[in-house]
């Protein structure tokens, strides 16, 4: 290549290079997708009509009164001494429930507000909240951490208690939960 013509090609590229620069300087930029819009997060459900009900087992009914009861060899065996209790009956502030595995299991108790329950407060003084259901009702959780795996609710509190059937889930080492449920009466 002649001596001459290497600065006459670096000219060129250079030229074109700042002119495409100038030309790209006043365009407008290419468009932008649009942010992403966050939805509104919605609150935490709040039970409605349009939510299953946990329909409350037709009568007779026990009378209200301190309960003992002995769940197992599976969940859905609820008994006090050797009778069915598959739904305890208690006075607001005045009656507990004392739960107990029949062989020692690991157990947990899992309380669902009412429909008609109005806001988060626990039921019994021993709990914890454990969230909603798939109907959008309150969950309450035993803590099942006596010896032999035993849990104690207490009294139903006074103040945030709502009268009514409360569903139940009894739950057992390794096993399928199933229901019961207790009355609270107020």
């Amino acid at each position: 290549m002649p001596k001459g013509t290497r600065p006459w090609t670096l000219v060129i590229i250079i030229t074109l290079g700042v002119a495409s620069w100038l030309v790209g300087q006043g365009a407008s930029p290419p468009p932008t997708a649009p942010a992403p819009t966050l939805a509104p997060s919605s609150p935490t459900p709040t039970p409605t009509a349009a939510h299953r009900r946990y329909p409350t087992p037709p009568p007779p009914y026990p009378a209200p009164k301190n309960w003992t009861l002995t769940v197992g060899p599976d969940p859905c065996t609820v008994k006090e001494g050797t009778k069915d209790a598959s739904v305890a009956v208690i006075e607001r502030n005045v009656h507990w429930i004392r739960y107990e595995s029949n062989a020692g299991q690991l157990m947990g108790i899992v309380f669902h507000a009412p429909l008609n329950y109005p806001h988060a407060s626990k039921p019994f003084k021993n709990m914890t909240f454990a969230g909603t259901d798939e109907d959008g009702s309150y969950m309450w959780a035993l803590v099942c951490d006596e010896p032999n795996n035993g849990c104690f609710t207490g009294p139903a509190l006074k103040d945030s208690s709502k009268g009514g059937y409360w569903k139940t889930d009894q739950i057992l080492e390794g096993k399928k939960t199933c229901d019961a449920g207790i009355i609270i009466q107020p």
